[in-house]
């Protein structure tokens, strides 16, 4: 029957100042190895290694695989007693026992008794009986062993018929049962019955009742620290959840929607835009074009595509005006700076000029946005640097979590990466719920949700906007930037018969195809805008070519 070897996996080398030993400079005669198993479940192991050397060397590596078990070295003695020279070492599946002197050398029969405690998971216990699963000389010697035995010390009062024995031989993997196994006056003997080669090992099993082991109650403080460090991962968990609720949250403000005349603080459309979803998006940026042309700062004109047939793609071109409005407004910060970036030192430019240009502004324009806003007390940080550093967190922490479970649970026993998973995931969804306004950016923004009331039922006050006909053109932006530019212009269906005079078109005028082509217009602005060159596909490997830089390829 397989059996899959489970602790102390050995190898060993000779070690000197100049190189690693190789095996024909020693033989192991044999290696005998006493554990005595205590009530408590911990056990004390000494492993005695006969063995000749071929010429002098300085000693011997013994190499302990400790993964899943706890080991305490206790000492190294030779066959009188005497203490050895010993050094402990790190290796990758355990603990290394470096034996001997490097100024002084050994030759011939020589012997080391190894003592170490097992202090943790030396036992397997299982649901009908408990068990001891030893490999009693490891499958790792580059040299073969000529007698290997084990010796097993039980605790007192078990009845030997209870015991069941069971042993194998062989490379890691063999089921091979060349050994035997006997208990003598409670003590378990197994003796391998023919020697190993190299690289072959013995491995035994002791089985007794259930009881035999009796494991300490836990410390009266253990319940305590387990639920601060359930707590303490709960909390890191949600921690996400719990900032949302402390940080991301908007005040209450007033709680009710009334309808408002006009939109909050003299805000532009961008403004106003960007504090309603926290977000600075292309249709903000667009709208204040067209709320710049109504305002007398620039025109538009449409310019008809005469070279497709089917598919035309119609072109705008815009030009910087003088105001001739007495009330118009100064340019906001964001405003000058969306001119310069469009106009550049032009007086005139058309949409398809800007195409797979100007996106190198629209990070710039956004930033501008959230600082106007911050500047104003609406937010108290910019809606981008909040989403961006819970993202960052998130992507770090959710790594982190998909990387480290299985080191933590091997090294420390513990699953808190998993609770950094959670944490991780939590912050990329609310990365986007983040961002909070002020106590006067709440105000504001229900404001503007009045506004959009009140733009929602404008058909009801008609005779405002007959007498001021620019007024209409002055919400015609705002419609626009709340997605509601449609309805705004079947309300007034009728009411106007020439387009304005900062807007150049074609065909009869009549106030919905009117703003359908505005729309369109600020449509294209939007895709000229985002618009980026296509990515090259790459130089020659003959001419500055260098390792990676081709297609393919991989880690």
């Amino acid at each position: 029957m397989k059996k899959k070897l489970f602790v102390l996996l050995t190898g060993i080398s000779l070690f000197s100042l100049t190189s690693e030993a190789k095996a024909e400079y020693f033989e192991i005669n044999r290696m005998q190895t006493d554990v005595a198993v205590h009530e408590n479940g911990t056990m004390a192991v000494g492993e005695m290694i006969n063995l000749t050397f071929k010429e002098p060397r300085h000693g011997i590596y013994r190499d302990i695989d400790t993964q899943g078990i706890k080991i305490k070295v206790t000492g190294v003695e030779n066959q009188d007693g005497k203490p050895w020279n010993y050094a402990l070492e790190n290796f990758d599946r355990g603990t290394r026992v470096k034996i001997g002197d490097a100024d002084k050398f050994v030759d011939g029969l020589q012997a080391y008794q190894i003592n170490y405690d097992v202090t943790k998971g030396g036992i397997r216990f299982f649901d009908d009986h408990d068990e001891l699963y030893w490999n009693a000389t490891g499958t790792e010697w580059p040299v073969g062993i000529g007698e290997a035995g084990a010796v097993i010390r039980l605790p007192d009062g078990i009845d030997e018929k209870d015991i069941k024995l069971a042993c194998y031989t062989g490379a890691f993997g063999s089921d091979a049962e060349k050994c035997s196994g006997e208990i003598i006056n409670g003590v378990v003997t197994f003796q391998a019955t023919a020697p190993l080669s190299a690289y072959e090992g013995l491995t035994v099993v002791v089985g007794f009742p259930k009881g035999v082991i009796v494991l300490p109650p836990p410390p009266k403080w253990l319940p305590f620290l387990m639920l601060f460090l359930t707590l303490l991962a709960l909390g890191i968990a949600l921690e996400p959840l719990y900032g949302y609720i402390r940080r991301g949250r908007d005040p209450r403000g007033k709680g009710t929607i009334f309808a408002q005349y006009d939109p909050p603080d003299k805000l532009i459309p961008a403004e106003m835009g960007t504090l309603l979803d926290e977000k600075a998006d292309m249709r903000d940026i667009t709208s204040t074009i067209i709320d710049l042309a109504v305002h007398g700062y620039l025109a538009i004109k449409e310019i008809p595509d005469t070279k497709s047939w089917i598919f035309k793609k119609t072109d705008y071109e815009l030009a910087r005006t003088e105001p001739k409005l007495k009330n118009a407004h100064p340019l906001s910060p964001f405003e000058e700076k969306l001119m310069q970036n469009v106009f550049g030192g032009a007086k005139v430019i058309n949409i398809s000029d800007l195409e797979q240009k100007f996106y190198t502004h629209v990070p710039g324009l956004k930033t501008t946005l959230y600082e106007n806003l911050v500047q104003r007390g609406y937010f108290p940080k910019s809606p981008e640097k909040v989403r961006a550093n819970h993202l960052v967190k998130g992507i770090v922490l959710t790594f982190i979590g998909f990387s480290a479970p299985g080191f933590e649970l091997a090294t420390f026993g513990t699953a808190f990466s998993f609770c950094l998973l959670i944490n991780g995931i939590l912050s990329l969804v609310f990365a986007w719920f983040m961002p909070r306004k002020t106590e006067e950016g709440k105000l504001a923004h229900e404001h503007v949700l009045g506004f959009k009331l009140y733009l929602n039922t404008a058909e009801k006050d008609r005779l405002r906007f007959q007498e001021n006909e620019n007024l209409f053109y002055e919400f015609l932006p705002y419609a626009m930037t709340l997605g509601i530019a449609k309805q705004w212009g079947e309300k007034f269906k009728g009411l106007y018969k020439n387009a304005p005079d900062w807007y150049e078109g074609s065909g009869p005028f009549s106030m919905p195809v009117f703003v359908g082509r505005l729309e369109n217009a600020a449509s294209r602005m939007q895709n000229a805008f985002a618009s980026q060159p296509p990515h090259s596909s790459g130089g020659s490997g003959f001419s500055g070519g260098f390792s990676g830089g081709g297609g393919g390829g991989g880690g």
